[in-house]
C-alpha cells in the first residue's frame, strides 16, 4: 500500500515510491529506491515537504529493527515488499546498463580525440559523471555487478575507466568528500587512462611480458592524459591532477614523477586503489583475473605502501569481504555469487544460485537475501561456508554477469 509520510518520519529501510515533486528535480536516478543509509534520509529531507512510501507508516515505525534490516534494503522489499528482489535487482541492472553505454561511448569519443590530437569535448562527461553519482545512491549493487561483466562491446579503455568511475564514486562517498570534490574523483576515475590513445596498440594489448622500452613507452599514458586534457576549459586543474597520479604510491615506487607520502592527494589515492581492484579482477591480454578474495588479500599487502590503510578501510567498507562477484559455497552446499553487499550485514549478501547443494547447475539462477532466510529450515541457505575459487570450480563468473544482464533486457 502506498502511504504519505513527512520526510521528518522517514528511516533506513523504507522504500519511497512517490515524491511531492518531480524526479527530474531531483538528484535521484531511478524513480523508486530503497533509504540505504543516513545521506539517503539527509539528501529527502533537504528536498521535500513528504513522500510516499510502501507499506504501513505507522507499523513501520513501531518496528525500528525491520527499518533498519539492510537486507529489506538490498532486497529492495521494504515493509512488506511489494515485489521479488530478483526483479527489482534486474530493473537496477537495465537502468545501470544503458548509464554504462552511454558513459563508454563519451570515453571512447574522448580517446579517439587524443589520438588524433584534437580537442577532446569533455561537456557531457560531467554529465555523465553526476548520473553515475545519483546511480551511486540508488544502485550501487547493480553498478558494481556491472564491473564484473566481460564486455566485448565497447573499447576495453573505456570499460576500465567506467568500471573504475564506478568504484571510486563508491569509496569517495565513503571518505565523506564534498560533492565538488566526488565530481572530479568520478571524472578522474573515467578518464584516467585516454592517454593510452596515444600509446601503439602492438605494446598496449601485447600478450607477452614488455621489454625495458615497451614498459617505459606504457608507463608515458598517465603524463600523455594530463597534458591532452589539462588546457580544457570543462576539466577543473584539480582532475586533471588526479589523471596524472594515478600511478603514484605512496612508497615513492609510482610514476611517473616518484611522488610519495602527503604529495599525493585523497583523491588521486581513491582512484588508484579502484583502479587497482578493477585492474586485477578483470581478464586482460597480458594476465588473467584475480577472484575478489585473491584481489583483496594482494591489496591488503601493498595497502600501507600504495594507497594507504585509510583506502583499504573505505574500500572494505565499500565491498565487504565478499565482494561483489565472489563466488560462495552457502551452509545448505549450495553454490552462488554475490551479486550485492550487505553493508549492515555483511556476512548476509544477496546471492545468485549457480548450482544445488548436489552441485548441479541451476538453469533459473534464482536470487536469494540471506537476511531474510529461515535459519531453522535446513534446506535454505542462511549464511556464507566460505569462499570458493571460480576457475577452480569451472564456474566463470564474468560470464555469468554477462549472461544475467542480457536476460534484464529481455523480461
Amino acid at each position: 500500500m502506498k502511504h504519505k509520510i513527512n520526510v521528518a518520519h522517514l528511516t533506513v529501510g523504507m522504500y519511497v515510491t512517490e515524491l511531492d515533486r518531480p524526479w527530474t528535480e531531483t538528484p535521484f536516478l531511478f524513480q523508486g529506491f530503497t533509504i540505504e543509509s543516513d545521506d539517503d534520509l539527509t539528501q529527502l529531507r533537504e528536498l521535500c515537504d513528504h513522500v510516499y512510501i510502501l507499506g504501513d507508516a505507522p507499523q513501520l515505525a513501531k518496528e525500528k529493527p525491520a527499518q533498519t534490516d539492510l537486507a529489506k534494503a538490498n532486497s529492495p522489499e521494504p515493509a512488506k515488499a511489494a515485489t521479488d528482489p530478483s526483479a527489482q535487482f534486474l530493473d537496477r541492472i537495465r537502468e545501470t546498463t544503458k548509464l554504462r553505454d552511454r558513459s563508454c561511448a563519451l570515453v571512447t569519443s574522448v580517446l579517439k580525440s587524443v589520438a588524433s590530437e584534437k580537442k577532446p569535448d569533455l561537456a557531457q562527461i560531467q554529465d555523465i559523471v553526476s548520473e553515475l553519482i545519483r546511480a551511486n545512491n540508488s544502485a550501487q549493487d547493480a553498478s558494481l555487478w556491472l564491473t564484473m561483466m566481460r564486455n566485448d562491446q565497447h573499447d576495453a579503455t573505456a570499460v576500465h575507466g567506467f568500471n573504475t568511475a564506478v568504484i571510486a564514486i563508491a569509496l569517495a562517498r565513503l571518505a565523506k568528500l564534498p560533492l565538488k570534490a566526488m565530481k572530479s574523483v568520478g571524472t578522474a576515475a573515467l578518464l584516467h587512462d585516454v592517454g593510452k590513445a596515444k600509446t601503439p596498440a602492438s605494446i598496449l594489448y601485447k600478450a607477452g611480458p614488455l621489454s625495458p622500452q615497451e614498459f617505459e613507452i606504457v608507463r608515458r599514458h598517465a603524463a600523455d592524459g594530463y597534458e591532452a586534457l589539462k588546457s580544457s576549459e570543462e576539466l577543473p586543474e584539480s582532475t586533471a591532477e588526479i589523471i596524472f597520479s594515478h600511478h603514484e604510491r605512496l612508497d615513492g615506487r609510482g610514476y611517473p614523477r616518484g611522488l610519495s607520502g602527503t604529495a599525493i592527494n585523497q583523491e588521486a589515492r581513491i582512484v588508484m586503489t579502484a583502479e587497482v581492484y578493477d585492474e586485477l579482477t578483470n581478464e586482460r591480454v597480458y594476465h588473467e583475473a584475480m577472484a575478489p578474495q585473491q584481489a583483496l588479500a594482494l591489496m591488503r599487502k601493498q595497502a600501507k605502501g600504495h594507497f594507504g590503510e585509510d583506502m583499504l578501510q573505505y574500500f572494505l567498507d565499500c565491498l565487504g569481504n565478499h565482494p561483489v562477484g565472489s563466488l560462495i559455497q552457502l551452509d545448505n552446499g549450495a553454490m552462488g555469487v554475490v551479486i550485492s553487499h550487505n553493508k549492515r550485514r555483511p556476512t548476509q549478501p544477496l546471492v545468485m544460485l549457480l548450482r544445488d547443494q548436489k552441485g548441479q547447475p541451476l538453469s533459473d539462477r534464482p536470487i536469494v537475501n540471506l537476511a531474510l532466510t529461515n535459519p531453522t529450515d535446513k534446506n535454505s541457505p542462511s549464511r556464507i561456508l566460505r569462499a570458493l575459487d571460480a576457475k577452480k570450480a569451472g564456474i566463470d563468473i564474468a560470464g555469468e554477469a554477462k549472461e544475467m544482464i542480457e536476460k534484464s533486457h529481455h523480461e
